[in-house]
C-alpha cells in the first residue's frame, strides 16, 4: 500500500517559491491544482514533518 503525504515543510517551500516568483508558471498551476485535488480527495494528506513513511 502506498501512502501519499504532503509535511507542513514541502507546503511551504511550494509557497516561498510563489512568493518569490510572483506567479505561477502554467505547468506549475497545473501540477499544484492537481495536488489541491489529491488533497481535496484524500489521496493525498497533510501529515506532521517529523510523521512521514515512506
Amino acid at each position: 500500500m502506498s501512502i501519499h503525504q504532503l509535511t507542513p515543510d514541502l507546503e511551504q517551500a511550494i509557497n516561498n517559491e510563489l512568493t518569490r516568483l510572483g506567479y505561477l508558471p502554467e505547468g506549475d498551476a497545473e501540477v499544484l491544482e492537481l495536488l489541491m485535488e489529491a488533497l481535496d480527495s484524500g489521496l493525498v494528506r497533510l501529515v506532521p514533518s517529523n510523521c512521514v513513511v515512506s
